[in-house]
């Protein structure tokens, strides 16, 4: 548990996590304590659930003092299968009603990744993703990784010193936005 203090609003947040490993589950608070002025939900604080595993992770934010159509915040699911990543996160922002909220394409983010490669800073890797953002941001990323590993004598280090170890990252990012018939949300918002 922490307090976090700022110039700007919240002025002072009480945040607390904790995480079992063992059971693979886990839970964080974000509370303000000093605001100005508490006008939304969120204003009061956010509490979130999750559980994670080696090839699993689901979780949920919510708001303890939210009004109806406000919970839940944000819920993920998350699976790796091999190499292969795949995860979906439902986000309401757009939508009145609840059926409406879920059925709305836009409250709705996608991606899936692959990667090549260990975990480990010492071997290459190489990893892709694919991302689909509120149906409306396609994005596409990246990640080489390299290591250069060379046996050379260096006069100015310790004689147990043999070899120089360097690191290589690239990275590239395309991002680009495209537009769905309007009519289809707003159908969606009206059923």
């Amino acid at each position: 548990m922490d307090l976090f203090v700022s110039t700007s609003d919240p002025i002072l947040q009480m945040r607390s996590c904790t995480f079992y490993p063992r059971y693979g589950f886990g839970a964080f608070g974000i509370f303000p304590l000093l605001l100005r002025k508490r006008t939304a939900s969120e204003d009061y604080g956010v509490m979130g659930l999750r559980y994670g595993s080696g090839n699993l992770s689901i979780g949920a934010t919510i708001m303890p003092f939210a009004v109806k159509d406000e919970m839940p915040k944000s819920i993920w699911l998350v699976s790796k299968m091999g190499r292969l990543t795949v995860g979906v996160q439902y986000d309401p922002q757009y939508g009145s009603k609840d059926d409406t909220k879920y059925r709305n394409l836009m409250n709705w983010s996608a991606a899936i990744g692959y990667g090549v490669g260990s975990g480990s800073p010492l071997t290459p890797s190489f990893n892709f993703g694919l991302e689909l953002a509120k149906s409306s941001q396609f994005i596409a990323s990246l990640y080489q990784h390299v290591v250069v590993q060379r046996r050379v004598k260096n006069p100015f280090e310790e004689n147990e010193i043999v070899g120089i170890t360097n690191y290589i990252d690239f990275g590239f990012e395309l991002q680009t936005r495209y537009s769905i018939n309007k009519a289809c949300f707003r159908h969606c918002d009206t059923m």
